[in-house]
Parts: C-alpha cells; structure tokens; sequence
C-alpha cells in the first residue's frame, strides 16, 4: 500500500506538471465532416499526422484513443510510459525496476494518462498546448469507429459562444449570435456540460446537448416534468441501462420543442447493449433526455456561454 501511494504521488505530480492554460482565441471557423453513422468530426494536423476526432459538446475533456495515442507518441518523440517510468525510478529508491514497469504498465492502462499535445492545424487555424487524456480502459471500443479520439467544447478555449452549422458542416467560435430565440442553458458544474429546457409533447424536461450522440434519446420518464438535481444525476453515472421499451417498442414519435423550434422527431430508449456505456450521456439518460446530432441535422445550433443560451435555427 505504501509503495503504490508513494507512486500515484509522483504519477499525479507528472500529470498536473503538463496543465498549460491558454487565454481565449478570436473569431474562427473549422469545418466539420458527418460519416454514415451521423457522427461529426474534425480533421487536424499534428506534424506528419492527420487526426479525426469526434467533436462531442458532452464531453469536458479532450481525449486520444488508442490509434490516436500511437500517432502521438511518434510525434513527441518518446514513450509516455517510459518517460513516466524514468521520472518514477529517479524518486523512488524502495522499488525495483521491474516492479515500477509493471506498476505503470497497468496503471497507464487501467487509469490511462495525460500530457500536452504542442500544436494542431486546421484549415489555416493553430491551435497550440492543448491538453489530452489517453483513456484505453473507458473509451477502446470507439476505436472501430475510425476516429483518433474526440475533442470537447474545452477544446477552444473558453470561447464566448460556439455555433455549430449543420447546413454548411461548419463550427463558428465566437461568432454573431443566431437571430433564433434564446433558450436559457444550464451548466452541470461537477462535469462541465450543458443541458437545455425542452418540451415533450408539451411536458417542460431538460435535454443533455450532446453532438457526441448520433440520436435523441428519451429518458424512461419522458411522461413526467421530474427534474432531478446534479447531485441525484451523478449517481447513475457507473451503472448500466437496461433495455427500455414503451409497449413493446424501443422508439416512438414525440412532438419536441426548443423555445420556438418545433417538430415531430422519432425519439429513441436507450440501453447500454445497443449503444454502449462509455460516455456521460450514456448514463445520464436514465434520468435525462439527450439532444444527438438526429435533432441538429439541417439546421443551425449555437451554445451562448457569455449569456448562458441556447439557439436553434
């Protein structure tokens, strides 16, 4: 007990000595791509590589996949888990060198690793010092997805809005504001990420943002105008989600409104054999709805972070 503590000391210290912070940029724009499956992502360059990255607004981290994390580490130039070996075995005079390797090993493995990643171009765009965390363990199986890892709203640097345009696949960072009616937005302070008001069939619920789903998902008490606080939400977020059918049915057709947006959408239940258990959202929706890409598809949707809004056009 007294090794692995006096290791996940000096572990913790590599990790928080990589932190750079980073004042906000000015107006931008990267274009974005959606593949068959309805994700979108972005496409950047790091010195000889070229990464996708999913970009999910549910997520408050930046994170590589397995793919994503060999391309950088050949573009850093060394081994993650051998310089973390290297910064352990100068401060630790008790453990021998392979009980240290073997400690890493599964710690990098199990709990994954962060560092900085120096700089991504896109489309003319730099983006310098960006922090990322290798997560094998929670995020492996989006690997067959193709993508290289996933980029949150953190990404950009407390911008003051972010829009997103479904109908050009363009991401705008502090931009104009969209003309649509404001819907006041909520930020989850514990992780980060954004929820709106919404109405279904007429019944006030709140509705997770998540570009990082490819659906909208309805939570098991759509029926109800329950809301729950952050605290009870939390709870749910290592458990599983059974299957949920409503008569029989894992989807049905619901009337949806966003302030003055309105239409007639398929919503679907969730369950973590169908669609996985990696993500917040995945959890959230036992108690929460969650508003996927399905919803924004040809149309224009902006998170006003400088007003705490929500627009959709």
């Amino acid at each position: 007990m007294k090794k692995k503590s006096t290791l996940l000391f000096f572990i913790q210290f590599f990790f928080l000595s990589l932190y750079a912070q980073e004042h906000p940029q000015e107006r931008f724009e990267i274009p974005f791509f959606v593949n068959s499956q309805g994700n979108i992502y972005v496409e950047m360059i790091d010195g000889d590589y070229q990464y996708k990255f999913l970009f999910d607004t549910a997520s408050n981290i930046n994170v590589l996949y397995n793919t994503g994390y060999k391309k950088a580490q050949k573009n850093l130039g060394y081994d993650v888990e051998e310089e973390l070996f290297k910064l352990v075995r100068e401060n630790n005079a008790i453990l021998s060198d392979d009980d240290i390797r073997i400690y890493v090993h599964e710690y990098i493995n199990e709990q994954g690793a962060s560092f900085v990643m120096e700089h991504f171009n896109c489309s003319g765009n730099d983006f310098f010092k960006k922090d990322f965390v290798y997560a094998p363990k929670e995020y492996n199986r989006l690997d067959d997805a193709d993508f290289d890892g996933m980029i949150g709203l953190c990404f950009f640097d407390s911008p003051t809005n972010v829009l997103i345009d479904y109908k050009n696949n363009m991401i705008v960072v502090n931009g104009d504001l969209l003309n649509a009616k404001p819907v006041p937005m909520n930020r989850l302070e514990v992780t980060g990420i954004y929820t709106v008001e919404i109405k279904i069939n007429g019944i006030p619920q709140d509705a997770l943002i998540d570009t990082g789903s490819m659906l909208f998902f309805l939570r098991p008490e759509y029926k109800s105008d329950k809301r729950y606080k952050e605290s009870e939400l939390r709870n749910f977020l290592d458990e599983n989600m059974p299957e949920y059918k409503n008569n029989g049915k894992t989807e049905i057709g619901v009337n949806l409104q966003i302030g003055t947006f309105k239409e007639k959408v398929t919503g679907h239940f969730f369950s973590s054999e169908k669609y996985g258990s990696t993500a917040d959202g995945a959890a959230f929706v036992k108690k929460i709805n969650i508003l996927g890409n399905q919803i924004y598809m040809n149309h224009k949707i902006q998170l006003d972070f400088e007003n705490m809004e929500f627009r959709i056009e």
